[in-house]
């Protein structure tokens, strides 16, 4: 309830109580007694009769004293409450000037001003949380215009264009704003990613739909439980070449990737080799080309998903569902394929669907992959 009308309610009830009082309590005082009569009054003597006047008057007064109070709980009452409204539209002018200076900051010439711009909206969203849903549309808003980076052809990983630190902050800081943080999507739907180094960056639960990472650096990112429908990962890398074996992978456990009215969502040539999959929606993706070796796409759906020359080389396919999939030259040998649903042995072309007996140590040595892959992504 607003704070004014606590104020209101209470003074109200208090003066109630009060003028409640003093109407029960004069029955009580009076119970039994009548107004003497003119031939009582005259035989009575001057200072019997003076006793009772002043009698009548002090009742007299103690009824005028009780409305006397009300009244001056009534005129407390209105001064509390003008001071609440007043208190009031003096935070709400506060929180209007602390916003109108954060927007207004996040136009600088200067990385760290609007850096600091997009904390300070993080402790308004904290201050004030009605505004909590504008000042998230506003972050969501200013990741989506500024990560962009000149698209270029594939470069070392020292090499990609890091967003500036005010982006990063805005990346996260985002989840915090969310009202329900582990359901509510973060709005980054078209966002334009081209040729950026989101290395390790943090976009859990986000909505990615028609996004374009073509040729982005996503070693170590989270996208886990993200919607990418419609988005294009063409030639996207998330892992890192060490002397040994790949070391580094992004993971996009959960992912929903199904294909959206407008396009199909687009792997071509991606390189997510270790990349974390489990259980991720890529029914009619289109990851031809894609080199998927080593990923964990244990659980995962990829109904009528296009793999057409995918490198699916010692990958994780138990119990993914691969119905209707085109796996023309795909390259399954090594792959676990345990409880894994194929497409009937006609319809999977020159694939080489050769899989591999896992056991438990086959399992650990892949979950220590991983373990090295996140070891990397954090050292480097």
């Amino acid at each position: 309830m607003d704070s004014r009308w606590v104020v209101a309610y209470s003074g109200i009830c208090l003066v109630l109580a009060v003028l409640t009082a003093a109407l029960l309590l004069r029955p009580r005082l009076t119970r039994g007694v009548r107004p003497p009569t003119r031939q009582e009054l005259e035989s009575l003597e001057l200072a019997q009769r003076i006793e009772l006047l002043n009698g009548t008057r002090q009742a007299n007064a103690h009824i005028a004293t009780s409305v006397s109070v009300a009244a001056g709980l009534l005129f407390t009452m209105g001064t509390l409450y003008y001071t609440a409204l007043t208190w009031e539209t003096a935070q709400q002018g506060q929180i209007t000037e602390r916003y109108s200076r954060a927007v207004g900051d996040l136009g600088s010439e200067r990385a760290e001003v609007r850096q600091g711009a997009i904390y300070a909206l993080a402790r308004l969203a904290a201050d004030s949380p009605a505004d909590r849903e504008t000042i998230a549309n506003v972050v969501d808003s200013y990741i989506r215009a500024h990560i962009r980076a000149e698209l270029r052809p594939r470069l070392p990983a020292d090499a990609y264009p890091r967003p500036s630190v005010d982006v990063l902050a805005a990346l996260t800081v985002a989840r915090s704003l969310r009202s329900r943080p582990e359901k509510d999507l973060i709005d980054l739907t078209y966002l334009d990613a081209r040729g950026v180094n989101v290395k390790d960056a943090d976009m859990r639960r986000s909505d990615l739909s028609h996004a374009v990472f073509v040729r982005s650096f996503l070693v170590g990112a989270n996208l886990s439980a993200s919607r990418l429908s419609g988005s294009d990962f063409t030639l996207v890398d998330t892992w890192l070449e060490s002397d040994v074996h790949c070391v580094a992978a992004a993971d996009l456990s959960g992912v929903d990737a199904r294909r959206s009215p407008e396009a199909r969502t687009d792997f071509h040539e991606a390189h997510l080799r270790c990349a974390k999959l489990h259980r991720a929606d890529l029914s009619d993706a289109f990851l031809g080309q894609a080199n998927l070796s080593f990923a964990d796409l244990s659980g995962a759906r990829l109904i009528d998903a296009d793999l057409t020359r995918a490198d699916l080389r010692c990958a994780d396919l138990s119990a993914a569902d691969l119905t209707g999939a085109d796996l023309d030259g795909a390259d399954l040998r090594g792959a676990n394929l345990t409880n894994v649903k194929l497409p009937p042995p006609e319809d999977r072309g020159s694939a080489q669907v050769t899989g591999a007996p896992w056991s438990p140590t086959s399992r650990l040595e892949l979950v220590d992959m991983h373990a090295k892959v996140a070891e990397m992504c954090r050292a480097s």
